[in-house]
């Protein structure tokens, strides 16, 4: 038996069925899906969980981290232990399987190894999907060997090195990491063959984008530092139910200690001035009291007309090649700004990740504002 485990937050109805489908034809082989759903909207998870549950060969896992940035070492982390076999395949929901893939790669002695594998990625307006087992795939091109994202390897091993870690929240930075970590293991890598039965990747728009744009930096501090240990600093695959999540349970009922309103805007001293404000709120707080930040978007601030005002004043400015622009356009040196969105979304992470000063958090955006719901660890 091969267990393959899905990582999904929030992706599309067909996209997912056509990958389980890929899973439900092939031959040969046994195979287990574990399917874990990280924190999905209810009105999709609703949807989804059913779906999955309709194939007799998949488990639903539902994890509670609505609110929590997208964490797929996390994601992969809770769906280790529901797996049956020895044998283990990290997927990726926009993956389709071609019929003869686990077949060819059941046998594999993975004793001493880790196996990766590279998919071929489909055209945007791709729609030829009842014929793709019959089209030529090597017209598809192949993704860069830097991609490790299915990882084929002993459960054995994995447990060994504590499995993905969790202080990543950037694509494709954990599969690296634990690439390293199995190689300071002594494991031999490979590449599975895919000359004969190719794996296909739908495509999606980039995932290029950073979830907490100043904390990508932290990653890679993190992963340079790091990279010849063996074990990971952050990982514990910990399965949350609604009551392990007290920020979120907060939110839910309005109930809030203390707040603070914030605004976009400013500089170095504004940024610095709330950073203050908000480790006082914290350092005066008691155990398990919540702290409500809210923050008010531009659009919050000016209607419309200002707003479509500012950007026209900026555009005449730049088409004349001046020196100066209006703000909040300006980002010539954005670090010298409050960018409430980045500074806020920095801060909080890294009181959850790396000072613990806060056992959960909650974050919720809208197009006039942005909410975080702090708990006081």
């Amino acid at each position: 038996m091969i267990s393959i485990i899905y990582s999904y937050r929030n992706r599309e109805y067909e996209r997912v069925k056509r990958s389980l489908d890929s899973l439900a034809s092939q031959s040969g082989v046994e195979l287990e899906a574990i399917f874990v759903d990280y924190g999905s909207d209810p009105e999709i998870s609703e949807v989804i969980k059913p779906l999955v549950e309709s194939y007799s060969f998949c488990k639903y896992v539902y994890n509670e981290t609505r609110g929590l940035p997208w964490n797929s070492s996390h994601a992969l982390n809770t769906g280790v232990p529901f797996a049956q076999s020895d044998r283990l395949f990290f997927a990726d929901i926009d993956l389709i399987f071609s019929p003869g893939f686990f077949d060819a790669i059941k046998g594999l002695d993975l004793k001493g190894k880790h196996y990766y594998a590279r998919p071929r990625d489909l055209p945007q307006h791709f729609y030829k999907w009842n014929l793709l087992e019959s089209l030529d795939f090597q017209q598809f091109p192949i993704t860069h060997e830097s991609g490790r994202g299915m990882l084929y390897i002993l459960k054995e091993y994995f447990l060994q090195i504590g499995g993905f870690d969790e202080f990543y929240l950037d694509w494709g930075i954990e599969d690296n990491d634990i690439f390293f970590r199995l190689n300071a293991l002594g494991l031999k890598d490979e590449w599975i063959d895919y000359s004969r039965n190719p794996v296909f990747h739908q495509w999606h728009p980039s995932s290029m984008v950073f979830a907490i744009p100043k904390w990508f930096d932290e990653e890679v501090l993190y992963f340079s530092i790091n990279k010849k240990r063996t074990k990971p600093k952050n990982a514990t695959g910990k399965l949350l139910t609604s009551v392990q999540r007290p920020a979120y349970m907060a939110f839910l009922d309005k109930s809030f200690n203390k707040e603070l309103l914030i605004d976009e805007g400013g500089g170095t001293m504004k940024r610095r001035g709330y950073y203050l404000e908000i480790m006082e709120l914290l350092n005066t707080a008691s155990t398990g009291d919540s702290i409500l930040l809210k923050i008010e978007l531009f659009p919050a601030k000016y209607s419309f007309l200002h707003k479509g005002f500012i950007n026209w004043c900026s555009w005449v400015l730049k088409h004349f090649k001046s020196d100066f622009v209006l703000l909040p356009q300006q980002r010539g040196h954005p670090e010298l700004f409050f960018d409430a969105r980045r500074d806020i979304a920095w801060l909080v992470r890294k009181l959850s990740v790396f000072d613990k000063t806060i056992i959960d958090y909650y974050y919720e955006e809208k197009p006039d504002s942005i909410v975080y719901c702090l708990v006081k660890k």
